[in-house]
C-alpha cells in the first residue's frame, strides 16, 4: 500500500486540484470494476491444455489474450448447457412514418423529460 500511495503522490505532484480529483475518481472506478463487477480467478492449466491454447494463439493473425480465449470457451460451454443467456443484438425497425420532429436525435433527453414539445424550436 505504501508503494501505491508514494506512486500516487509522485504522479500528482505539480498538477492542479481538478486533475488530482480526477485521478482519485479513476482509482475508485478501477477498484469498483475489478473488485465488484468482475470476478477474478487464478487458474492452473494442465500441460496439454496450455500447449493447445498456445498453439491456438500462435495460429491467429492477431493472437488473443489468454483471458479472451478462456472467456470465449466458458461462454460457449455454459451457453450450450443452458446456464448462460445468449446475447442478441438489438433489432430496431424504423417506423413507417416518422414523428414529424426533426430534432429528436439531438433533443431526445428533453423530449423524454417532457420539457420539449414539437412546437418549440
Amino acid at each position: 500500500m505504501r508503494r501505491t500511495r508514494a506512486f500516487s503522490r509522485r504522479l500528482c505532484e505539480g498538477i492542479g486540484a481538478e486533475k488530482k480529483i480526477l485521478y482519485h475518481l479513476l482509482h475508485h472506478y478501477h477498484h469498483l470494476v475489478y473488485n465488484k463487477v468482475m470476478k477474478r480467478a487464478t487458474m492452473t492449466l494442465p500441460d496439454d491444455l496450455a500447449r493447445a491454447v498456445e498453439n491456438y494463439q500462435r495460429a491467429q493473425e492477431a493472437p488473443p489474450a489468454l483471458t479472451a480465449v478462456v472467456q470465449a470457451a466458458l461462454r460457449q460451454y455454459l451457453g450450450e448447457r443452458g446456464f448462460l443467456r445468449v446475447r442478441r443484438t438489438l433489432d430496431i425497425s424504423p417506423a413507417s412514418s416518422g414523428s414529424g420532429r426533426h430534432d429528436v436525435s439531438q433533443e431526445h433527453d428533453r423530449y423524454l423529460a417532457g420539457t420539449r414539445t414539437p412546437s418549440q424550436k
